[in-house]
């Protein structure tokens, strides 16, 4: 422990910092999509890219990919044109083939920009025991660090670069070993990215946390904050505001996620399935919720904010046989579209920029039978169902999609049309 604190007190002590930059879009409040690129297969069922910006820029379909439904790709492109934001995940595994730098300059050159959720540590951080884990792993940390910063470096504006979005696992805020560590690598990685950025790239830092906190409308909990916890729960934002207050000097912006299902693995059981009631997720309170939070960060922090990746997942589940287990007959894979819908309709985007915030993003724009695919899989089949649009993708499959687009609707309304507007 004591050597690793050393590597990162060595390299904290030799960074020079920059002064941060300070943009236009920051005061305003814009949305944003994610992927830079979407997987589909192709007739031969081989995986196949269709780029985003190729496809917003260019109005570019690729006409390889299976099945392909032209004037549903031209809905999409209508639908997330004017979005500012161009989301994309930095992980561990990450190689710079996956991303060209010139075609992303290109979307900068057209008023878009990057933003980057760099998930490196991700679930380490919520094993019992991380510091051991951590540790083993910091000197590959840097040199992804080094990688990212060269591939960053190749673009010329504005980027937003997101540190370990969902940070404030139990294990981090709980273990107070836990919580130095991670401040630590924060510290350093922070450092470096401001101090090696070079001069033409405007370079916003900040990190993402998860919104974990009590959503019961039943639970009047003084601690909350507010009338009842759908509404918000400082009690514990402020957890994870502590860990930010932290390293506020080094900070550009602040972000946090919202991610709901209503059904996930158990807390106490992760083999029994959880069955939430819409009560019990604040459905009904959420776009208050958002903006209560989105406060909360801004008066804590005086940083702009920005919701980094939102998702509502569509599957509804029902145990008719009452085994406690999930079977895929009894997903309803669109059942929990009403619940989107009430929740999207009501986004009051004024509101949220009155509160602090300057942008939010979809975490998915499609429903993926891959996602996740041998990872933990908290939300269980509604890993399947994240995005707002699904194809003829069989959500078991473990298949890419097709290319027959299905916008899932409620009410007669495309939802993407409640997140995209003009």
């Amino acid at each position: 422990m004591k050597y690793l604190y050393g590597i990162v007190m060595l390299i904290f002590l030799t960074a020079c910092s920059t002064k941060a930059p300070h943009g236009q879009f920051l005061k305003e409040f814009n949305t944003g999509y994610a992927g830079y690129a979407w997987e589909f297969k192709n007739n031969e069922n081989q995986s196949i890219w269709q780029s985003s910006i190729s496809l917003v820029l260019d109005g570019h379909i690729d006409s390889h990919v299976k099945d392909v439904d032209y004037d549903a790709f031209e809905k999409l492109q209508d639908s997330i044109d004017d979005s500012k934001f161009i989301v994309m995940w930095f992980t561990k595994n990450w190689q710079e083939f996956y991303f060209n730098p010139e075609l992303i300059q290109r979307a900068m050159d057209k008023g878009k920009i990057p933003v980057f959720l760099y998930w490196y540590f991700g679930d380490d951080f919520a094993v019992d025991n991380p510091t051991e884990v951590i540790s083993k792993k910091h000197r590959a940390y840097m040199k992804m660090n080094q990688r990212i910063m060269k591939f960053l470096n190749k673009l010329n504006g504005e980027v937003v670069l997101l540190l370990e979005p969902e940070f404030n696992k139990q294990h981090v805020l709980k273990n107070k070993e836990n919580s130095e560590l991670f401040k630590a690598m924060m510290e350093y990685s922070l450092d470096y990215f401001r101090a090696n950025a070079a001069k033409d790239l405007k370079l916003y830092l900040g990190l993402s946390m998860n919104d974990n906190g009590s959503k019961y409308k039943d639970e009047p909990f003084d601690l909350c904050g507010y009338e009842h916890c759908a509404l918000g729960d400082k009690y514990t934002w402020n957890k994870s505001v502590d860990i930010l207050k932290s390293l506020s000097s080094r900070l550009d912006v602040v972000a946090f996620s919202l991610m709901l299902s209503p059904f996930s693995r158990g807390s106490e059981n992760p083999n029994i399935p959880q069955d939430y009631k819409n009560e019990k997720l604040g459905i009904g309170f959420l776009p208050q919720r958002i903006a209560n939070l989105s406060q909360y960060l801004y008066e804590q922090l005086q940083k702009p904010v920005f919701l980094s990746h939102l998702v509502m997942a569509s599957g509804a589940w029902e145990d008719t046989n009452q085994n406690q287990k999930i079977e895929n007959s009894e997903v309803a894979a669109n059942g929990w579209n009403q619940e989107i819908y009430e929740t999207y309709a009501n986004f009051d985007y004024g509101l949220f920029q009155k509160s602090g915030m300057f942008g939010l993003a979809l975490m998915n724009l499609f429903d993926n039978p891959k996602h996740d695919m041998g990872g933990y899989n908290y939300f269980l089949q509604n890993e399947h169902h994240l995005g707002l649009i699904s194809t003829g993708a069989d959500a078991e499959s473990l298949q890419p999609n097709d290319g027959r687009l299905r916008f899932k609707t409620y009410n007669g309304v495309d939802l993407i049309d409640l997140i995209y507007r003009d």
